[in-house]
């Protein structure tokens, strides 16, 4: 094994999940993090881009990406965990395709639930049905015919719409808004640009009385370094963003970034990633730095 395979080896990342004991208004407020991290013995694979599926009386069901080692790729698995101990019981896959998938966003509507994962490699974002119950899904309809970055959905300002990241600016500056054509499709319609990189999409808008909020990556020193919770508005067709909190990972075996918020049922999930090797891992990289 040469010198390259070994520092990579050592200094590959993977990311975890935690749930929130913080309220969503004292998150905005300040408050530090105080999160529960899952439990699992898994040295094969990692989880990161939790949505929330349910929470039952014992359970939590989450949608998320699956890194799978010994394949190079990620999936979309739902984990049942234990609401009382935070332990990993049970990985199921949901969707598996020959690309990477990741950032398993959900919509309920009508009493069904379809998800609609980034698949860049793909070159396009696709809508699927997913009946829960008998843990299936089924293609349902083309929603945006290209790669695009997190896509996330709502109709919290009166119409569907779609907020994502195109490359090759994936983590930088420029935030997309797109609205559905006479082909049914969602295509860009306005850019939203900011003065730093943080366009990219952390989870789903959600609203604190009758205020909507943005969480965002904050991309500046690295991809998902950290969070940024924007307030939105929208007033006469101007949009207005306006920062409320900003805030990193709170676990030192985990320091690398955190970038994903997403809730419901009353449960914050986030994710915060780190070394494979912590220790290892972060001399490593130091010792590179040195000589630059």
């Amino acid at each position: 094994m040469n010198l390259k395979k070994i520092y990579r080896r050592f200094t590959d990342r993977h990311w975890t999940i935690g749930f929130l004991e913080n309220s969503l208004d004292s998150i905005l407020s300040g408050e530090s993090l105080r999160v529960n991290w899952l439990k699992h013995n898994y040295n094969d694979r990692w989880f990161a881009d939790p949505f929330i599926l349910d929470v039952g009386n014992n359970f939590i069901y989450l949608l998320v990406e699956e890194y799978y080692m010994p394949i190079s790729r990620a999936y979309i698995s739902k984990l049942t965990i234990n609401k009382s101990t935070y332990e990993l019981v049970k990985t199921e896959p949901v969707l598996k395709l020959q690309t990477h998938l990741s950032y398993p966003a959900i919509i309920r509507r009508d009493g069904n639930v379809y998800i609609y994962p980034e698949s860049g490699k793909s070159g396009k974002l696709m809508l699927y049905k997913y009946d829960v119950d008998k843990n299936i899904i089924v293609e349902e309809r083309l929603l945006i015919d290209g790669d695009v970055g997190d896509a996330t959905y709502t109709d919290a300002f009166g119409e569907d719409l779609l907020f994502c990241t195109f490359p090759p600016k994936y983590n930088e500056d420029e935030l997309h808004i797109c609205r559905k054509g006479e082909d049914g499709l969602f295509h860009s319609s306005e850019i939203i640009r900011f003065d730093e990189s943080i366009a990219r999409m952390a989870g789903d808008f959600f609203q604190i009385n009758g205020t909507i909020y943005r969480p965002a990556q904050d991309c500046n020193k690295s991809y998902g370094n950290g969070t940024v919770i924007q307030e939105v508005s929208q007033d006469n067709g101007k949009w207005e963003f306006k920062e409320v909190r900003r805030y990193y990972s709170p676990n030192k075996i985990y320091p690398l970034g955190i970038h994903t918020l997403n809730s419901y049922k009353g449960l914050t999930v986030v994710d915060a990633v780190g070394y494979w090797h912590p220790i290892i891992g972060k001399a490593l990289v130091g010792f590179r730095e040195l000589f630059r």
